[in-house]
């Protein structure tokens, strides 16, 4: 019997191996909560950033109803929003950007869709969630030439303990941290820019795995896209016949080094466009764009094909349109 699970389904997919070793032959995660309650972890550091950086106390009223009225008239403002912000928003997108795993394939366009959400999930420190959460472990971090000493934000910003006896194993595993001791195949699909269930959690849960010696029997697959459980069959099927002749006729998978220290190039292999496309840039692409029609070389030209000679892309770019 195989287990499989989406999102926070995916939660109950690696506790359940976890906890009741034998019952399951393996499983698969689509976009899931594959590192538990690290999730609370996350959403509460991403608040506590927001506050920091905006200046505006907002975590004090985290469960009244005045809170979405203060994002949008104190905190907006102060921070902006991808694509508009202020300095003060560039700071907090800088932190953003490591909690949640990375300078990572189209985080900003996943970013967009949860940014005010993310601020909204609820969690009064007096429910189960609140008081599971923990951000005292977190070391925040943040890219140079941003005016933030990188030291002085972990010693000033706001931090969360989790209440006595929230997280622990023996009387509620729901909330416990999770070991990494799997003993089954799992393998894990996931979007690059999905902020809601951020793809740090898989890099969480393979820190597990490598320190419980069990990174053998996870393999982990990243898909290039902007939001959160918006796999296609094809993705799902692929991964899923692949988990079946890993268990049965002992073939591991290939996958993704979510650690890779570049994580920008994640998400290539895995990722199929299938309409028709014409790629203006040189190199091989077929693999990953099965209908690629029409590939455009221009010798001597850097990175943005498009604004270093516009007149040759946007030619090919008509043509193209007009022949389909």
């Amino acid at each position: 019997m195989t287990n499989h699970g989406q999102s926070m389904g995916g939660h109950f997919a690696i506790a359940s191996l976890e906890l009741h070793p034998g019952v399951y032959q393996g499983a698969l995660l689509e976009c899931g909560v594959i590192d538990g309650v690290g999730i609370t972890d996350l959403y509460l550091a991403y608040k506590a950033g927001a506050e920091y950086f905006a200046g505006v106390l907002l975590l004090d009223a985290m469960d009244r109803p005045e809170l979405p009225a203060r994002i949008s008239a104190l905190w907006l403002p102060a921070l902006g929003e991808p694509g508009s912000y202020t300095a003060r928003g560039r700071r907090f997108d800088g932190v953003v950007k490591h909690l949640f795993g990375g300078d990572l394939p189209l985080r900003l366009q996943g970013l967009r869709l949860r940014y005010v959400p993310n601020m909204l999930v609820p969690m009064p420190l007096t429910g189960p969630l609140g008081r599971a959460g923990s951000t005292l472990h977190v070391r925040y971090r943040i890219d140079p030439g941003l005016g933030v000493d990188e030291d002085e934000l972990n010693r000033k910003i706001r931090r969360f303990a989790p209440a006595a006896g929230a997280r622990p194993r023996e009387s509620d595993p729901v909330f416990a941290e999770l070991t990494g001791r799997i003993t089954v195949p799992v393998l894990a699909i996931h979007e690059t820019g999905d902020a809601r269930v951020p793809f740090s959690l898989q890099q969480a849960y393979r820190r597990r795995t490598l320190a419980a010696r069990t990174s053998n029997l996870l393999v982990q697959r990243a898909v290039r896209w902007g939001g959160h459980c918006a796999f296609d069959g094809e993705a799902r099927e692929q991964a899923f016949d692949d988990l079946v002749a890993w268990i049965e006729r002992g073939v591991k998978p290939e996958g993704d080094d979510v650690l890779a220290a570049d994580v920008s190039k994640l998400g290539l292999r895995w990722t199929s466009i299938s309409i028709p496309t014409i790629r203006c840039a040189g190199g091989e692409a077929k693999q990953f764009v099965p209908n690629l029609r029409q590939t455009l070389i221009l010798p001597g030209c850097g990175h943005w094909t498009q604004q270093e000679r516009p007149a040759e892309v946007n030619a090919a770019v008509l043509e193209f349109l007009r022949a389909l």
